[in-house]
């Protein structure tokens, strides 16, 4: 009979969060699909030339989402048999909406004047905000790395106890990436906060956990 050990290693890794992620979306309802396709150009372009208003380079923008599709709105149409009110879905119009994301390096006075400037554009934008490391690649492979020395000398550690020895290696198996730490913050739109936006954020280090399962065979008496 094969003698075997298997034995699971974890690890986390942390790094500063030295890259700030932005989030603006505009979104809107209207009566026809064309009038919520212009009202989506005409607020997307108000957006970034805000943003490049905030030394955001135009170019750098990116669409994460965007969508026009048919609006319902809910209207009452009697009651059921237990009194309760019945609705149905009425078509009204069509809705649009578009998120638009953008990232430098970490810099307060440079996300308080990008919030400034859209809300100032007066588009009712909801924005978010997170953190995260320049280099999650690296993050990663250390973490894997830890996470794999650990469960080697655990094992180690085991099959010396008994009076053996650890073989080769058998099997190796690691678990799907988790998402990697952010801090998320969000700003609301709201008519008298346009002027004088002041953030100073200074986020906690963004850390990334990676878990590898491995199989020895066990030599030795």
């Amino acid at each position: 009979m094969e003698r075997t050990i298997t034995v699971t290693g974890t690890a986390t890794v942390t790094a500063p969060a030295d890259v700030t992620v932005v989030m603006s979306s505009v979104q809107g309802v209207a009566k026809s699909f064309g009038e919520a396709a212009k009202a989506l150009s005409d607020s997307t372009a108000a957006l970034k030339d805000a943003l490049e208003g905030a030394g955001i380079p135009r170019d750098s923008l990116r669409t994460s989402d965007l969508t026009i599709e048919q609006h319902f709105r809910e209207e009452k149409i009697g009651e059921d048999r237990h009194g309760n009110d019945k609705f149905r879905n009425v078509p009204d119009g069509f809705s649009y909406m578009q998120n638009i994301m953008f990232e430098f390096p970490n810099d307060n006075e440079k996300l308080s004047k990008s919030i400034s400037n859209i809300m100032k554009c007066c588009i009712e934008p909801r924005i978010t905000f997170t953190y995260r490391s320049s280099d999650p690649e690296s993050m990663r492979i250390e973490a894997l790395s830890k996470a794999t020395a650990n469960a080697r000398a655990e094992a180690e550690a085991i099959v010396k106890a008994a009076g053996s020895r650890l073989g080769m290696l058998l099997e190796v198996g690691r678990n799907p990436d988790p998402p990697m730490f952010k801090a998320r913050n969000a700003v609301s739109y709201c008519e008298d906060s346009c002027e004088g936006i002041s953030i100073d954020v200074n986020p906690t280090d963004a850390s990334t956990t990676q878990t590898v399962t491995l199989k020895w065979s066990i030599e030795g008496a």
